[in-house]
């Protein structure tokens, strides 16, 4: 009985929130439904299909980091390929040359990059992303 009467005088002096509930109180109607939908919605989004993807979106649906990839390629393949003296759009260009130019200019890239950075970029632009391009149009087929 002197429980019972400290406790109210408990909640008169602190008010009924600072004492502790004895059981939790059972959910409402309205929770439980609420529970039951959330459950449903999960259910349902698991055992969805997943959604076919245009071409599009499965050519170039690569992210932030797939382009700064991209871009990196670009620039160390262009950047061989200048320090190597090779020019694409010379009138005397061959391909028999470029395995040796490629070798020569892959020393000397980093100093180069240095000096001149937007060359690399743009020629490495103009021979990684036809070929990247020719990549995952072969490879649409492959992805979901």
């Amino acid at each position: 009985m002197s429980r019972a009467k400290g406790a109210d005088r408990d909640s008169e002096v602190l008010g009924p929130e600072a004492v502790p509930a004895t059981a939790p109180l059972p959910p409402t109607a309205r929770e439980r439904t609420d529970v039951i939908e959330q459950d449903m919605i999960v259910e349902r989004l698991h055992d969805a299909p997943p959604e076919q993807r245009t071409l599009t979106s499965k050519m170039f649906g690569i992210g932030f980091s797939g382009y700064f990839q991209l871009v990196v390629v670009c620039v160390v393949a262009g950047a061989i390929f200048q320090a190597g003296g090779i020019d694409i759009f010379a009138p005397d260009f061959s391909l028999q040359r470029i395995p040796g130019a490629v070798a020569n200019g892959a020393l000397s890239v980093l100093g180069w990059i240095i000096e001149v950075g937007w060359r690399p970029f743009l020629t490495g632009l103009l021979i990684v992303v036809p070929v990247w391009l020719a990549w995952r149009l072969l490879t649409v087929p492959f992805r979901n």
